[in-house]
């Protein structure tokens, strides 16, 4: 009878168990559903007609190529790649190697809009790139570094990425010589208390959108994906931790 009991209250603790997994499971995808609709809503508030678009896009590059504008005809076809690109669907995960060829295109932009005011330097595990991410991971962070590090910088400014592996991770680190950020910011970022992470980007995206997204993705806290090192007035390096497996 006691034994009876006993496997009575065992099983209703791992119905319960089981019930409160499922409603986290639940909360998580609503959530997750949440950011992607978010997300989706305001690129869809920033863009004109698509097919419009990359006619008018390809119009211009033909064009330019017929005026011998090469760096014109550069310049419109990268632009066109970024918006086909972005208007893919987000839900997509995608290999990391894309994710890496989109900020090359994003960077060459930035590149021919303001010369050698910039420089983009790459150093990249090939091993690594088949890792798979959620669309439009890496772009917002690298652009986050421009607009908050670079844009108002008075001397040249650099942006590095570095991509490498180690058994349980892939590693990516976004480091720019810019303004840098006091403790407060870098906290802040850390936390999801800084508004300045949902400063719409180029995507529509901002960085608490990814970093969202990543969270949900992998089921792992913030601050064991992200790492910030900042000095002010002379750089920060974000770090990300991809797993390179999803259990």
């Amino acid at each position: 009878m006691v034994r009876s009991i006993r496997d009575y209250i065992d099983e209703l603790k791992n119905q319960a168990e089981v019930e409160k997994k499922l409603k986290e499971q639940e909360l998580q995808n609503l959530k997750m559903s949440s950011l992607l609709k978010e997300a989706e809503l305001k690129f869809l508030q920033s863009q004109i007609n698509p097919h419009f678009l990359f006619n008018t896009l390809n119009a211009a590059s033909q064009l330019a190529m017929i005026e011998r504008a090469e760096k014109s005809s550069e310049f419109i076809e990268n632009i066109a790649y970024l918006f086909r690109y972005n208007l893919k669907n987000i839900e997509d995960l995608v290999p990391l190697k894309d994710e890496i060829e989109h900020v090359k295109n994003y960077m060459q932009v930035l590149k021919i809009r303001f010369g050698s005011r910039i420089e983009f330097f790459t150093d990249i595990d090939e091993d690594a790139l088949e890792v798979k991410v959620p669309r439009l991971t890496i772009q917002p962070i690298v652009e986050n570094a421009y607009i908050h590090g670079l844009q108002n910088l008075e001397r040249n400014g650099e942006i590095h990425l570095n991509v490498y592996k180690d058994y349980y991770n892939v590693i990516i680190e976004i480091i720019d010589n810019g303004t840098g950020m006091d403790d407060e910011c870098v906290k802040r970022i850390i936390s999801s208390d800084d508004e300045a992470l949902n400063k719409r980007h180029i995507t529509g995206i901002g960085m608490n959108n990814v970093l969202e997204r990543l969270e949900i993705l992998f089921n792992i806290p913030r601050k064991e994906l992200i790492s910030i090192e900042s000095k002010l007035d002379e750089g920060t390096k974000v770090t990300l931790k991809i797993p390179r497996f999803i259990y």
